[in-house]
């Protein structure tokens, strides 16, 4: 992911940060910067009165270095930074942070951890023999499952073999003295294991000493986090959402498409996860069980699960069909407010494949026999997506890849679809196109619909 366009970006902030005496270190991974990353991101805790001016500075950059789109997402006192060039296929990610506090507990204030930086090639960094234990310290408080990779490991265990008086000092005070002595026994054994078996009490004692440090301050960081948070899931979720659909006929390519534009916007936001970026979701968002799984568990029907047959099934009778399609409505009306909102908290891309609007086109494959005017008015209360793609290809090549549906079924479904991108924030893609071409044309759209243009 890093490359030379990264690298001189990068080299061009930190020269504005001192040529403008900003004060800021590298929280780790500094190894081999700015030439080369040992991760996907940097982070560079920067003193809290100069947060703005920093982040303005990196978005100058970006422009500069000729990247088309700008994002910042605030998280507390974090700010993740993205610069992306579609020309280039290229994406930096630098994080900003003041001073270093998690869920509104300040361990340790900017001014305290900057006493124990030093230049090391032109780059502010940590002192070695306090890197291992602020790294031990910003890998496990926080977090309900923490990862400590091999590579902070390393990091801890050079620091603690080094100098183990100085490692100890550093983290008793967040942690305590008791408390400090053991994790150093711990780390001293190589037994990582055990500290992370010990993660919640470790959050406990660290949220305790951070406290009673300083009840005031702390109190009051506290009290922001949550207040940011509600702001954020609760109160203000639709402004933070990316919500796309992703529809078309068995065949088209949809599945294809759905793949490469999660492949393309986990490169461009420099994500290693498969998954961390994108959430796809499968028709609906099924916190409303399958009905059939239902009538299973009642032992009134067995399920029907040869999903390779979208047609295998006769339409319900109009009744059982209303009750079907408001069952179905309901389930996209609760379960929006649960998934998007999770996926806002994570500030994720929600991808649906196929949404509600199947309803319209497509009734038969769940079993609805309603009029086209019943369907459009249960369509109308469901949660609208911020834009759908309508994947479309002849009829011949949709059949040549999939036979579920019939040569006619198909031209039909193409004529529905195409009566779809009518509507505002439907975009039509060529599903017989190349796929990185196409992946690429839609992740434009993508990044148009939802980040800054720079």
């Amino acid at each position: 992911m890093w490359n030379k366009k990264s690298s001189e970006i990068f080299s061009e902030v930190i020269r504005k940060f001192d040529e403008e005496k900003i004060e800021y270190f590298i929280l780790r991974n500094h190894q081999g910067l700015p030439e080369q990353n040992l991760s996907k991101d940097v982070d560079l805790v920067v003193h809290p009165k100069k947060i703005r001016r920093a982040e303005a500075i990196i978005k100058e950059v970006y422009g500069a270095f000729h990247c088309d789109f700008y994002q910042r997402t605030q998280f507390d006192t974090l700010y993740c930074t993205h610069g992306i060039s579609i020309e280039d296929s290229f994406g930096i990610h630098i994080d900003l942070l003041k001073g270093y506090s998690a869920k509104g507990y300040e361990l340790i204030s900017f001014g305290k951890m900057y006493e124990h930086t030093c230049r090391k090639g032109g780059l502010q960094v940590p002192e070695d023999s306090y890197e291992g234990s602020l790294t031990l310290i910003t890998k496990i408080f926080g977090y309900r499952k923490p990862v400590l990779k091999e590579q902070y490991r390393k990091v801890i265990s050079r620091s603690v073999s080094e100098n183990p008086v100085q490692f100890e000092t550093w983290l008793e005070k967040v942690i305590g003295r008791k408390h400090a002595s053991w994790i150093l026994s711990c780390v001293q054994k190589d037994d990582y294991e055990m500290i992370l078996r010990q993660s919640k009490k470790i959050n406990g004692w660290i949220r305790r000493k951070t406290f009673f440090r300083n009840p005031v301050k702390t109190l009051t960081g506290v009290l922001r986090y949550w207040n940011g948070k509600i702001c954020r899931i609760g109160l203000l979720y639709r402004k933070y959402k990316m919500v796309i659909a992703v529809m078309a006929p068995d065949g088209a390519g949809k599945t294809t498409l759905i793949d490469e534009i999660q492949k393309q916007l986990n490169h461009y936001f420099v994500n290693e996860e498969k998954d961390r970026r994108c959430n796809i979701i499968h028709f609906r968002p099924t916190i409303l069980p399958n009905l059939g799984r239902l009538g299973e568990k009642a032992g009134v029907m067995k399920q029907d699960t040869d999903w390779e047959k979208p047609h295998r099934n006769k339409p319900a009778g109009k009744i059982s069909s209303f009750f079907r399609m408001g069952y179905y409505t309901m389930d996209y009306i609760l379960g929006w407010q649960k998934v998007i909102r999770r996926d806002v908290r994570f500030d994720r891309f929600t991808i649906f494949d196929r949404y509600g609007y199947d309803f319209l086109v497509d009734p038969i494959r769940s079993k609805i026999n309603l009029p086209i005017g019943i369907r459009k008015a249960f369509v109308a209360l469901m949660p609208k997506p911020d834009m759908v793609f309508v994947v479309l290809a002849d009829e011949q090549t949709i059949y040549q890849r999939k036979q579920e549906l019939s040569i006619e079924e198909i031209v039909r479904q193409n004529k529905e679809y195409k009566k779809l991108l009518k509507k505002r924030n439907f975009y039509e893609i060529n599903g017989a196109g190349d796929v990185s071409e196409i992946g690429k044309d839609a992740t434009k759209k993508i990044l148009e619909q939802f980040l800054k243009r720079l």
